[in-house]
């Protein structure tokens, strides 16, 4: 049933409001229209885009910078990079999904294995 036709009422709360005039607080709120809604929508994508950009770029910057540290040391020993990234992977591996261990029994078909 739609609000409007509840009888006897005139889409007022208690307080003599319309519904949807105040905000949590019971402060007055002032009513905006669906474009002013979509402007600061607008307004908001587009700083967080810009700030993404931007720790994409200083994020960019940092990992040049490493590698290029990095890339003398691998030219020298390559076998022991090789073992290092191995080394940070297995780590790495086992710290991201070594608490994921799942134990899966298959049961299996037919009356062969009933006691």
């Amino acid at each position: 049933m739609p609000v409007e036709n509840i009888e006897g009422w005139d889409g007022r709360t208690n307080a003599g409001e319309p519904v949807g005039a105040a905000d949590l607080k019971g402060e007055p709120r002032q009513f905006q229209s669906i474009s002013d809604v979509a402007d600061r929508a607008a307004d908001a994508v587009s700083r967080v885009t810009d700030r993404a950009a931007e720790t994409y770029q200083t994020v960019r910057t940092r990992a040049q910078a490493l590698g290029d540290q990095i890339d003398p040391f691998v030219q020298e020993k390559p076998y022991a990079a090789l073992g290092i990234a191995a080394l940070a992977g297995l780590v790495l591996g086992s710290l991201l999904f070594g608490h994921r261990r799942e134990v899966i029994y298959v049961k299996p078909r037919g009356p062969a294995n009933r006691t």
